[in-house]
């Protein structure tokens, strides 16, 4: 095997465990979540935890609600998507990957929605009046945040900043939040799509799929 075929199989393998994209040293991922979002009123209830994220309800502690498949986005106070504007009603907004959510990005307060009216502004592509940076239904796109660790509504010193790799739709389908991403330590800015440092062992895997494919040239 060639070193061109050998680099698109390495890179192949890195993809599939999310590893094109930036990696640091404090950050947890949590990639394959694939959690439905259905495409009714309730949608579902998602609790940001540590080193997990716990589907709810709406009696139970929750941070982020998307329903209607995504089309409709729900935030509680401890839980602040990156919008267009301050307004908690402004468009969440679709982030590029590499985007530095910090503490400048901008960010609402208190409870939030994004696209539950038809006569105001919309995360949507194709909606009237849509944000500046839209989510086009049935495509993949990130949501950055801020996420209060401690619960205190932002009062305290333990915020932390992260990104949702998600699919949104609002064609009746449901949507999927695909992954999530947070720096760990507080008050620390994230690239959208950062991921932590591979490991000894994951570096050892892919040096074994080097040394593999060099045998059989």
């Amino acid at each position: 095997m060639n070193c061109s075929i050998l680099r698109r199989t390495l890179v192949g393998v890195a993809c599939s465990i999310g590893m094109t994209l930036t990696c640091h040293a404090n950050i947890v991922f949590i990639g394959g979540l694939d959690i439905d979002i259905p495409a009714d009123f309730g949608g579902v209830y998602l609790d940001i935890q540590e080193n997990s994220v716990v589907e709810t309800t709406a009696t139970g502690a929750w941070d982020f609600n998307p329903f209607f498949g995504g089309a409709v986005l729900h935030n509680d106070p401890a839980f602040q998507p990156v919008r267009d504007s301050v307004s908690s009603t402004s468009p969440v907004l679709n982030l590029s990957l590499g985007t530095l959510v910090d503490g400048t990005s901008t960010f609402s307060s208190g409870f939030g929605n994004s696209g539950a009216d038809p006569d105001t502004e919309t995360h949507m592509a194709g909606e009237l009046g849509s944000g500046s940076l839209p989510f086009t239904s049935g495509s993949v796109g990130y949501i950055g945040f801020s996420w209060d660790h401690d619960g205190d509504g932002g009062a305290g010193t333990d915020v932390r900043y992260g990104w949702l790799r998600v699919t949104l739709n609002d064609d009746g389908s449901s949507g999927t939040v695909h992954a999530i991403g947070y720096e760990v330590d507080p008050g620390v800015g994230i690239l959208v799509g950062a991921i932590p440092e591979p490991t000894v062992s994951l570096l050892a895997i892919l040096g074994a799929f080097g040394l593999f494919f060099r045998r059989r040239r």
